[in-house]
């Protein structure tokens, strides 16, 4: 079941555009919120997932909305990001996968970052890095339904998928409403893509018929380098200047602010860095005129 797409076709998007706005929304009835889930995803490891995980919820948060940061990847990174002692925690989102009886109250941590709240993640979840079946398995649906508890205290839910197919990845495809692929500018991107958006199709076919992929951030990115602006123009051929949701540059300064746990828009909110993420929360925030990028196969 996927209470997230279920509730895609009503979802309003408000039309936010000032980081001063969100004292007006904190005032909204949290009752009414319809979350939007967007999947971050793509097989490869490297190309900026926990980054844009971490940097794109900080950016919402700023625009006043309440952000839950759902960490699906074994490794813990965005977890550690955000909360330093995640390990010493006694649950975390492995006890969803296993069934365990676990109120999501106890499962979710408050951050420091405003407006964001963590279910954490820790190596407990190796044990369901597996694929065989994962459409048949009880626990690919564990995750949305867990979260369907606390579906009204959050706007959007951001998961942070590992670098690899496992059933925790398709388990945030099946309680997704969208799938966001972050990707290098060079030519092996375009053909792991291809595969990306197969995969998505297929979860999309046997999990969820809501599922869309939203689109695409050029991560890593240097302009100064030829080849990437190279491919990054082919990228925009292919599928379409729209879908280039951001271009988040290759900056230390994101690195160096997910060191000292704070989002880019408050660690250097002045800086290039933090400009790029905001743009991508714009367009997060206003889907294009033409829809979503068609999934292989349709």
């Amino acid at each position: 079941m996927n209470w997230l797409g279920a509730q895609a076709a009503g979802n309003a998007t408000r039309q936010t555009e000032q980081p001063d706005a969100k004292n007006e929304l904190g005032k909204e009835n949290a009752e009414r919120r319809n979350p939007r889930g967007i999947s971050i995803v793509n097989q490869k490891g490297g190309v900026g997932k926990t980054t844009l995980s971490f940097h794109l919820s900080g950016a919402l948060g700023e625009l006043g909305y309440r952000v839950l940061a759902v960490d699906c990847d074994s490794q813990g990174s965005l977890s550690a990001t955000f909360q330093p002692t995640h390990e010493s925690l006694p649950v975390s989102i492995a006890d969803i996968f296993a069934g365990h009886d676990v109120p999501m109250a106890d499962l979710i941590q408050h951050t420091t970052v405003p407006g964001v709240d963590l279910l954490p993640a820790d190596e407990r979840l190796d044990r369901f890095d597996r694929t065989a079946d994962y459409e048949a398995s009880a626990s690919v649906h564990a995750l949305g339904d867990a979260l369907s508890e606390i579906q009204a205290q959050y706007d959007f839910l951001i998961f942070d998928c590992p670098p690899r197919r496992s059933l925790t990845t398709f388990a945030t495809l099946a309680a997704a409403n969208e799938v966001v692929i972050p990707v290098e500018a060079h030519a092996l991107s375009l053909y792991g893509i291809v595969k990306l958006q197969q995969k998505v199709e297929d979860a999309r076919k046997r999990l969820n018929p809501h599922l869309t992929i939203r689109g695409f951030v050029l991560s890593r990115y240097h302009a100064r380098a030829s080849f990437q602006r190279t491919y990054g123009s082919k990228l925009e051929q292919v599928f379409g200047a729209e879908t280039i949701l951001a271009t988040i540059p290759e900056a230390r300064i994101l690195a160096n602010a997910m060191s000292f746990r704070q989002p880019i828009t408050l660690f250097a909110p002045k800086s290039t860095a933090a400009a790029a993420v905001r743009t991508l929360a714009q367009k997060i925030l206003h889907p294009p005129s033409h829809g979503q990028i068609q999934t292989a196969g349709n």
